[in-house]
């Protein structure tokens, strides 16, 4: 399972979607199987995932990022579960 929240807004079209604009917060999976309720599927921008766009929900997205599980604001660092210093990883 890997789940993301946008944390910056995003214009594109994921498979079988319309081209818009994706708000922070929005909930991205990487597959079908692993997306909850509302969740944007989105392969190939959970394929390659961007720090500065991303926030991992689950250890697989986190393992994928090379971080812990938190909340990341661009220019305020990482805060919640594993951020001990502030930064993000």
């Amino acid at each position: 399972m890997a789940r993301y929240s946008l944390a910056v807004a995003i214009a594109g079209a994921p498979p079988n979607g319309q081209y818009a604009k994706y708000i922070g917060g929005t909930k991205i999976a990487d597959t079908v199987g692993n997306a909850l309720l509302g969740d944007v599927i989105w392969p190939a921008l959970t394929g390659s995932p961007n720090r500065n766009q991303l926030i991992p929900l689950d250890a697989s997205a986190a393992a994928a990022l090379g971080g812990t599980i938190g909340v990341f604001s661009p220019g305020s660092g990482c805060v919640g579960q594993g951020a001990s210093d502030g930064v993000a990883a």
